[in-house]
């Protein structure tokens, strides 16, 4: 070597490696279906086509598309955007609530047996929530029975609803009249004695009422007399002796009632063929022959002369 040398070191630089990245989807609360997988790799700076929400599904909800940030809408990423990638990123599903449709409902009334009239109309339709303002039975009527209100279980009075009070509507509802039975008027009946031909005294009187199917106690004949007649008892029907009612027995009221008097005429009011008519005949016959008798002398005592 004739001089010094400089030997230098020769340097190459190092390749860096090439890093890759991963995009994956995410459903964020989603409640069937699964989230599209994307099995590329893409290196910083590489565009991504944005996949579609596959099979995804939220109930109540509607897929609006990818965001970065989990329940962020701000910046919403439809399908088919093409995304920069930096790093490893995961997009999470954007949901919107779906808009419940307005659903409405109707108030109906029910007669719940009347026996006239009609049960009033509600032409309105109300919304969930909405109160509805029960209206007057119209004219409804039940036979023998008083409205009370409304009650949405039928013939159930326990909680019944008046006209003006306020319902809250959930759904579809009939209301049923609600009818108390009319207390019916105690009817009360009289029993009336007749002495039917007496000729003294005065039938018994009985100042009782009765109601229907009550039992009266047959009054005996007070006072009642009639001249040649014994007094038997008591019938329904004037002068029937078919079914005569004693005193005391037990008669069943049903309506206003008169008893008669049944009279039986004596038997010794007729003339017999024999007693004092036929004693009267003898002794006229008795005269009749005595004055013969003494006629019959007078003629002999004046042959005689």
């Amino acid at each position: 070597m004739e001089a010094d040398t400089k030997v230098y070191a020769v340097w190459e630089k190092d390749i860096a490696p090439v890093e890759k990245y991963t995009l994956t989807y995410h459903g964020n609360g989603n409640t069937s279906g699964s989230a599209p997988v994307d099995n590329k790799t893409y290196q910083s700076g590489q565009k991504a086509a944005l996949l579609g929400k596959g099979d995804l599904h939220r109930k109540g909800y509607t897929f609006k598309g990818w965001s970065p940030l989990k329940d962020d809408n701000s910046h919403v990423l439809p399908e088919g955007n093409l995304y920069t990638i930096t790093k490893n990123t995961t997009l999470y599903a954007v949901w919107e609530k779906d808009i419940d449709p307005i659903v409405e409902f109707k108030l109906t009334y029910d007669g719940n047996s009347n026996t006239s009239g009609n049960a009033p109309i509600d032409n309105k339709l109300y919304q969930a929530g909405q109160k509805a303002t029960l209206l007057g039975k119209g004219d409804l009527l039940r036979e023998g029975y008083t409205f009370k209100g409304w009650s949405i279980i039928k013939d159930d009075d326990s909680k019944i609803l008046t006209e003006g009070s306020l319902y809250t509507m959930t759904e579809n509802i009939t209301f049923y009249a609600v009818w108390e039975k009319d207390i019916d008027p105690i009817v009360e009946f009289k029993l009336t004695y007749n002495g039917n031909g007496n000729t003294s005294g005065t039938a018994p009187v009985d100042k009782n009422l009765y109601q229907s199917g009550q039992k009266a106690t047959l009054l005996g004949k007070n006072d009642l007399y009639r001249k040649g007649y014994t007094f038997k008892g008591w019938s329904l029907v004037k002068d029937d002796e078919s079914n005569i009612l004693a005193e005391g027995a037990l008669y069943s009221i049903t309506e206003d009632t008169t008893l008669y008097a049944v009279w039986k005429e004596d038997k010794d009011s007729v003339i017999p063929p024999t007693g004092v008519a036929h004693s009267n005949n003898g002794l006229i016959m008795v005269g009749v022959g005595a004055v013969a008798l003494a006629l019959s002398l007078i003629v002999k005592r004046k042959r005689n002369k």
